[in-house]
């Protein structure tokens, strides 16, 4: 696994239990997973996080399984030009870097939920992703957080609706499974609220005006 700041690097509901240690005099250390948010603003598992820890280490997996089979050249080139940015965002506003590990993510994060290593986290924040590799994966993170006592919690937002609350209605009869457009948009109208014929948009989160600091020992 290679672990190092995003840019050395060379030419994507909530679970578990209440946060780990915030009656503790011991510092809280929370892991924020960048995936397809790749932003400071509009970043719900980030504002949460800097709420609720007193270090906070932002980073991103290059997942073997999004090689280059599947990604194509210049797709690939804008991600590491995003995660470029990110990482200089939060060494110039934030005095914080953006970590990049490469690895397959469950060997990875069990290895930073044994505690053997620099790296290490109480809590470890994420998106929910409703793609199906993307749920079987974060199933098994979660099993493995569960194991090692930590809290591992998903946050809506990839996504205008909380795809969890929307696959509830529909499986309690509340809402009627979609099937086109129109009956999409009765969707949206249901969940989001309307006026007159225009959806409520969803408010803006703002990039959150302090992040804590990663803490000892954290980068390599």
């Amino acid at each position: 696994a290679v672990l190092a700041p995003a840019s050395s690097v060379a030419p994507p509901s909530k679970l578990g239990r209440p946060l780990v240690g915030t009656m503790s005099r011991k510092p809280v250390t929370t892991g924020v997973w960048f995936r397809k948010c790749l932003r400071l603003h509009d970043n719900l598992p980030l504002v949460a996080a800097c709420k609720d820890s007193d270090c906070v280490v932002p980073f991103f997996i290059l997942d073997p399984h999004f090689d280059r089979s599947r990604v194509g050249v210049q797709r690939y080139a804008f991600l590491l030009e995003s995660l470029r940015d990110l990482d200089n965002t939060l060494s110039e506003k934030y005095n914080s870097r953006l970590l990049v590990l490469q690895g397959d993510p469950e060997k990875l994060l069990r290895q930073i939920f044994s505690g053997k290593g620099k790296l290490q986290f109480d809590n470890l924040f994420f998106e929910f992703d409703s793609e199906p590799y993307a749920v079987q994966r974060d199933m098994r993170i979660q099993g493995l957080a569960d194991s090692h006592g930590v809290t591992c919690k998903s946050f809506s937002g990839h996504t205008i609706l909380d795809m969890n609350v929307v696959k509830e209605q529909i499986g309690s009869g509340t809402l009627k499974r979609p099937t086109d457009m129109k009956s999409i948009q009765k969707v949206m109208i249901n969940v989001l609220g309307s006026s007159g014929e225009s959806i409520k948009v969803p408010a803006d989160l703002p990039a959150p005006p302090k992040i804590p600091p990663l803490g000892k020992g954290k980068l390599p």
